[in-house]
């Protein structure tokens, strides 16, 4: 939570406790901006910080509309992601005694990629063209 806690005061240990519970699912951004919007910072720059996060958080309403995303099958974690980045770099590129240079670096990384996910095809059509 950061500054949240240091900023608001005493009125923050209900939203540390939430964000804190893993278990239970995101509500959704209606949920998030209703509660902010309920916060009485007691200070300016803290009233400051929360006007500035509600904004952040309306404006991408529709990107964080995570239940929906779980529903249609899409990862909401970044764990995927990062386990993709440690197997096609990590594996590779930080081999003992390796060094490299970045445009060799991302050549081997696209090889890499392209590699595992099968899609020579798209490689192939990028060359010709």
């Amino acid at each position: 939570m950061g500054r949240c806690p240091r900023l608001l005061g005493s009125r923050s240990g209900g939203v540390e406790r939430r964000a804190s519970r893993r278990s239970q699912p995101w509500p959704g951004g209606d949920a998030l901006l209703t509660a902010l919007r309920a916060l009485e910072p007691p200070a300016t720059e803290a009233a400051t910080l929360v006007e500035t996060t509600c904004a952040y958080y309306d404006t991408r309403r529709a990107l964080l509309d995570y239940p929906r995303f779980r529903a249609q099958g899409y990862q909401i974690g970044s764990g995927v992601a990062e386990s993709a980045c440690k197997r096609v770099v990590g594996q590779r590129q930080k081999g003992s005694g390796m060094h490299w240079l970045p445009s060799g670096a991302q050549a081997i990384g696209t090889l890499r990629a392209t590699a595992l996910s099968n899609r020579w095809a798209e490689v192939d059509a990028l060359c010709a063209a």
